[in-house]
């Protein structure tokens, strides 16, 4: 186990929401206009996510997304969508 298995779960939702939209090839400008916020908060977060792993490239947070989180993170988009889907019963 390495030093960064340790810190995924150091990350915040919102970190793995934009690391995530990263990866997916979004520009920080595109990311943050998608999610309403302004492209030097998508910057900070992006380097806070790096911080916090240990990382030292931007890059290397899009290898640690596809290592790390992606299953993690389709697995809950995809409960998500299911519970949206489904008709609350009242």
């Amino acid at each position: 186990m390495t030093k960064n298995d340790l810190n995924h779960n150091s990350l915040t939702a919102r970190e793995l929401e934009v690391m995530c939209l990263f990866a997916e090839q979004l520009s920080p400008k595109e990311i943050g206009e998608q999610l309403h916020i302004a492209e030097k908060t998508v910057d900070g977060i992006l380097g806070k996510a790096k911080e916090k792993l240990g990382l030292t490239k931007r890059k290397m947070l899009v290898l640690y997304y596809y290592k790390f989180c992606y299953k993690c993170c389709e697995d809950c988009k995809n409960s998500e969508s299911t519970d949206s889907s489904t008709p609350k019963s009242r």
